[in-house]
């Protein structure tokens, strides 16, 4: 073997030691932060629904009762998306659904919207903006609007669905079918 192979095959074991270690070391810090990291994003998720709805209205496990949802034509995505059910004592308290406002000055608004089981609205809060996008006022209230029609047409089915269920409603709002 030549002097310059070996020069080479040394570099590359040199560079293969290193990216070993360095994958080590990654390893090794997400292992130490996993929890962490999901404690914090349980912590973020418990705060935002607190921000749409009080935590002594309902005694459940908020986060753990949900479902998944396709309803596009109401809730403004064609991807599934969580609705939680607030309960007490076992009777339904509200329903706290992620919706999104298609219509913002730049792009998709998430909503976060709390609606209590007579129909009123606990909260509405936005948790996630496209970048730069704007709130449009006009593209929340309708977010909001479809929405309230949305829970008083299905909101039972909601509560009687199977716990982490995904639920399909391909049933277009009035003011679409008007168009």
């Amino acid at each position: 073997m030549t002097e310059t192979a070996q020069r080479m095959l040394r570099a590359a074991l040199s560079l293969g030691v290193v990216a070993l270690l360095a994958v080590a070391l990654l390893a090794g810090v997400f292992a130490l932060t996993r929890e962490r990291i999901a404690s914090a994003e349980l912590s973020v998720q418990q705060q935002a629904m607190a921000i749409v709805l009080p935590p002594e209205s309902y005694d459940n496990d908020l986060l753990a009762d949900r479902v998944s949802v396709r309803a596009p034509a109401w809730l403004g995505s064609t991807q599934a998306l969580l609705i939680h059910r607030a309960r007490r004592h076992g009777q339904p308290v509200a329903l706290v659904l992620e919706t999104v406002a298609p219509g913002g000055y730049a792009g998709p608004i998430r909503l976060l919207i709390a609606v209590n089981a007579d129909g009123r609205i606990s909260g509405v809060t936005v948790i996630s903006q496209f970048p730069s996008a704007t709130v449009t006022p006009r593209a929340v209230v309708k977010a909001v609007r479809l929405t309230l029609e949305f829970v008083a047409r299905h909101g039972n089915e909601i509560y009687l669905a199977d716990n982490h269920a995904t639920v399909v409603f391909d049933d277009a709002p009035e003011v679409h079918r008007q168009r």
